[in-house]
């Protein structure tokens, strides 16, 4: 079994938690620092094929507005 890669967040927008969530983000602590919040979060980082994968749909969608205008 591979060992899982992963990606990580540090952000202090509370209201953002919600969306981050839904993105896949994993909150794993809170550090409160002079009355200021900070959350850190991960995520599984994509595979190299989910990350060619990506790349590729960028590419076309990118392509895709060009013949547009």
């Amino acid at each position: 079994m591979a060992a899982v890669l992963w990606e990580y967040y540090i952000g202090t927008n509370r209201s953002e938690l919600a969306s981050l969530g839904e993105e896949g983000w994993e909150l794993v602590s809170v550090a409160v620092w002079n009355g200021e919040e900070t959350f850190y979060m991960k995520r599984p980082a994509p595979t190299l094929r989910e990350q060619i994968t990506l790349s590729q749909r960028d590419h076309v969608l990118v392509q895709q507005k060009e013949a547009q205008s």
